[in-house]
């Protein structure tokens, strides 16, 4: 079985579709993927292998072929399993001409390689395998900086493992296990973490639990910060102008989505000092 990944670009309204991947869609990770220039769609896209989800396979976005098949095969055979646990979630990034791709899996272990994508003959290496997890990696998110990754899973643990040959691994208790989604805001002083309970739990980088966001009825799927200095153009009904008020829209924003199909917006400014059990929306 197979589902589509597709892409637009241009303006808003309306949008002009530029990409279509057919991709495997018997598998629980979501895509993700790296672009080498923001002027055309270049770059690369990682996804679940078509046949085994526990393995990666990698799609050149210019032409939409398949460069690169099964990464991390090698390593299940090496390790003689006979049932190797899957993909749960995937990052990709280009950085200072290195390509990086980070995996989380079912079994909660981590594991990362560089890319070497010459023409010829594209090659992988694994760098680091580590299982910072006890139960399975439910999400990863790339560090604003993409020096490090950050995985929440099905355990209490919010881990952050720096992308090099010898990583650093900083880890921090949750209040409850159970987490699906987690995000880095832009200053990278906190993250968000989205949970089972449909709370979402507000962490500075010092490891101190700042808030917990209450609002959702189900589990949080999605939470997102706001890009960095987003000029947005926004028009004020209200006003009796008929200008348009261009903002810039704080980077502390954070977007959140549940299964209850409710999207909600918070105003984050939290710093390390400010400690709050509990916000609830009105």
């Amino acid at each position: 079985m197979t589902d589509t990944i597709s892409a637009w670009g241009g303006e808003l309204d309306p949008p002009q579709h530029v990409l279509r991947v057919d991709v495997n869609a018997l598998n629980y990770c979501a895509y993700d993927l790296a672009t080498t220039t923001e002027e055309r769609l270049e770059g690369y896209l990682a996804v679940p292998n078509t046949l085994e989800s526990a393995y990666i396979d990698i799609y050149a976005l210019h032409d939409k072929k398949r460069i690169i098949e099964a990464v991390g095969h090698a390593g299940v055979l090496g390790r003689g399993l006979e049932r190797p646990p899957i993909v749960m979630s995937l990052c990709l990034t280009i950085r200072e001409g290195l390509t990086w791709l980070v995996a989380g899996y079912e079994d909660g272990s981590v594991q990362a390689w560089t890319m070497s994508m010459s023409d010829a003959h594209p090659t992988t290496e694994l760098c680091w395998s580590l299982r910072p997890h006890k139960e399975s990696v439910m999400a990863l998110t790339l560090t604003p900086d993409h020096q490090a990754v950050v995985s929440v899973g099905a355990d209490q643990r919010l881990v952050r493992i720096t992308l090099n040959l010898h990583p650093a691994v900083d880890t921090f208790s949750l209040p409850r296990p159970g987490n699906a989604s987690v995000a880095v805001r832009a200053d990278q002083q906190i993250s968000a973490v989205g949970g089972w309970d449909g709370g979402v739990r507000i962490v500075s980088q010092t490891k101190k639990l700042l808030a917990t966001l209450l609002y959702h009825k189900q589990g949080i799927g999605s939470v997102a910060f706001i890009r960095r200095n987003l000029v947005n153009t926004l028009t004020i009904a209200e006003m009796d102008s008929d200008e348009e008020d261009s903002r810039i829209v704080p980077a502390h924003l954070l977007a959140v989505g549940a299964k209850d199909g409710r999207v909600s917006l918070w105003d984050t400014p939290f710093t390390v000092a400010d400690v709050t059990p509990a916000l609830r929306a009105p």
